[in-house]
């Protein structure tokens, strides 16, 4: 996967808890991102689990919801839901693997019987991150604002959270 240069090394905007704002500089070291973002990781992860699975003898199913699972004879019932058309599935499976966070797997999904308490308390302990957070996606032509010295992020001590607001301009490497 192609990767790109994460612009970090000029002024960030700060807003302090007493409203004001300044600038700041930030300087994170040689970082990264991939094109196509955490999204394109996933779809690569996901073409390679479709390639593996036949030689695991294992059956993948993938863009599901997870509802609930039940154990029943050895064998976990498995329902889902594809968001994508509205349709649920039922399905037996020996294994489960969940890719999502675990205060959410915790809140959505039903198991019966319950899970161990050990991981209940696994799931009840584990950070999501940024779920105090709201995101928002601008894009512009070009980045003009390193013509004024900024890298295009900004944080803010005095809320609403926000945590950072990375550039995601000009995606090739020659817009460094």
């Amino acid at each position: 996967m192609r990767t790109v240069w994460q612009h970090k090394t000029e002024l960030a905007l700060i807003e302090r808890v007493d409203a004001t704002v300044s600038r700041a500089p930030i300087a994170f070291g040689g970082e990264r991102r991939f094109v196509g973002g955490t999204a394109a990781v996933a779809r690569g992860l996901l073409v390679l689990a479709l390639a593996l699975a036949p030689a695991m003898s294992a059956d993948l199913v993938a863009h599901c919801t997870f509802m609930a699972a039940r154990l029943s004879g050895g064998w976990l019932e498995v329902a889902t839901r594809d968001p994508r058309i509205g349709f649920v599935a039922a399905m037996r499976a020996r294994t489960l693997v969940l890719a999502a966070p675990p205060a959410l797997v915790r809140a959505r999904a039903r198991f019966e019987p319950p899970l161990p308490r050990s991981i209940a308390d696994v799931q009840r302990r584990a950070p999501t991150w940024m779920t105090n957070t709201a995101k928002l996606a601008l894009s512009s032509e070009a980045p003009f604002w390193r013509d004024a010295g900024l890298s295009g992020g900004a944080s803010s001590l005095r809320g609403p959270p926000l945590l950072q607001t990375p550039s995601r301009c000009c995606m090739d490497s020659s817009s460094k």
